[in-house]
């Protein structure tokens, strides 16, 4: 988690001045040093960011999801959802759940 602080003072945190009264993400776990205060219920969860290979990764997911036969029992799950074996054998990659999810959230079996 991100917390949002203040400083107490002028300080540096990660190699830039942080002025008095500034506002500040802190992205360090444990406790705070003296010199900022925690803003209270100001806490913004981490999002982590992606590179340009996990959107070629992602974008080849949606491929591979999008080109499963819907009448080859293979590429589905008895659920109808988009098999993991099939959609990793045409990525080349291993494929999660989470990541079908992510990226195709609608990929159903077509009846």
């Amino acid at each position: 988690m991100t917390r949002i602080v203040k400083a107490l003072e002028d300080c540096y945190h990660d190699m830039e001045l942080k002025r008095e009264g500034q506002k500040f993400e802190w992205k360090q776990e444990g406790p705070l040093p003296e010199y900022v205060e925690q803003l209270s219920g100001e806490v913004v969860p981490v999002v982590p960011v992606k590179t340009e290979q996990d959107h070629k990764r992602d974008a080849k997911i949606v491929e591979a999801v999008q080109s499963l036969d819907h009448k080859n029992d293979d590429h589905w799950t008895k659920a109808g959802l988009p098999s993991l074996d099939a959609v990793s054998d045409i990525t080349g990659f291993d494929v999660s759940r989470p990541d079908i999810k992510v990226n195709c959230p609608e990929a159903q079996r077509e009846k």
